[in-house]
């Protein structure tokens, strides 16, 4: 525990050396100034847990210096020590320095100064002990409220998540559905519909993979590594600002980028692939080749069709621009 500090201050220095005698016994720290100045000095480097002070000093006078210790010195209880003190000194004392106790000239040891003092750190360690606790139900209460906080954000993101998975099961039905109403009786039909079907089944299985959704802070470097393990996949990725920060999705970034990467391996479309990560005002990330595939690749188009529902329930979007080039609009913030 912290050993108490009592700064006593008067410009007799016979004065000084009584009170020496009187609190050498005492467990806690006595320090002496013969003035205000350099009272005022010890106040801002020591933490003072009381200060007992002569009004009458040559030095600035005990009254500015009450006022200066409650200024930089809040906790500090304050106790006037002094021969003679006028009604105006006494209401001046209270009032601007709030004093806790006078102690008169000359003062017996035992019955006035001692115990004074005494009760003057006692005061002191009940308002510091306030303050710590006060400090320590503010901090906590910020504990409280940011994890209340992220708790809200969890559940509304599962929320969320219900709510897509329910939709996109819908359309997934839908689709299979019209599908198979089109294969009645059609044996080619029906094998480019198993196809269709399975890839359908692994893209709505590596969404569920990036559930629950969370939303990080992100480095465009970071999505540049990721997509990095594809690079004999692709020409080149080009990014105008690797630190650039953003905040989304991240996990269904990743995933919709790599899917379509790995999509458009498969037809040997991708060996003049280009990758353009660009950040601002929004990120962006547009993929370039030199060939038409929208058409040429009618899975890609589902696909595309397919991750641009997954990700426009978040603010982004997916497809392909007048180019016939893909594009991904991040469902991030900056």
């Amino acid at each position: 525990m912290t050993t108490n500090k009592v700064l006593f201050v008067d410009d007799e220095v016979n004065i000084l050396n009584s009170i020496k005698r009187c609190v050498i016994e005492q467990d806690y720290e006595a320090i002496f100034a013969t003035n205000a100045n350099k009272a005022i000095d010890i106040l801002k480097s020591q933490e003072i847990s009381v200060l007992v002070t002569d009004m009458r000093m040559p030095l600035g006078n005990g009254l500015d210096l009450l006022k200066t210790c409650k200024n930089i010195s809040p906790l500090t209880v304050r106790v006037v020590l002094s021969g003679y003190i006028s009604v105006p000194q006494i209401l001046a004392a209270i009032n601007t320095g709030e004093v806790f106790r006078f102690i008169t000239k000359p003062w017996e040891d035992d019955e006035q100064f001692i115990p004074a003092i005494n009760s003057a750190l006692d005061y002191y360690n009940l308002k510091k002990e306030r303050e710590i606790l006060r400090e320590e139900l503010e901090y906590k209460n910020k504990i409280y409220e940011n994890l209340m906080k992220e708790s809200k954000d969890i559940i509304d993101n599962i929320h969320d998540d219900v709510i897509n998975i329910k939709s996109l099961s819908n359309s997934i039905l839908d689709f299979l559905m019209g599908f198979c109403s089109q294969a009645k009786g059609k044996i080619k039909v029906a094998t480019v519909m198993e196809n269709y079907i399975l890839l359908v089944k692994d893209i709505y299985l590596g969404y569920l993979d990036t559930i629950p959704s969370q939303n990080i802070t992100f480095k465009i470097c970071k999505l540049k590594k990721d997509i990095s393990k594809y690079k004999s996949l692709y020409k080149e990725v080009i990014v105008d600002n690797d630190d650039f920060n953003h905040e989304g999705n991240y996990k269904l970034l990743l995933y919709i980028t790599s899917t379509i990467i790995k999509e458009i391996m498969k037809d040997s479309f991708g060996t003049n692939l280009k990758i353009i990560i660009s950040s601002y005002p929004s990120l962006k990330i547009l993929m370039e080749f030199d060939k038409n595939i929208e058409n040429q690749n009618i899975s890609l188009k589902l696909i595309v069709n397919m991750l641009n529902s997954f990700i426009k329930r978040c603010g982004g979007k997916v497809y392909f621009d007048e180019n016939k080039n893909i594009v991904i609009e991040g469902n991030t913030k900056i």
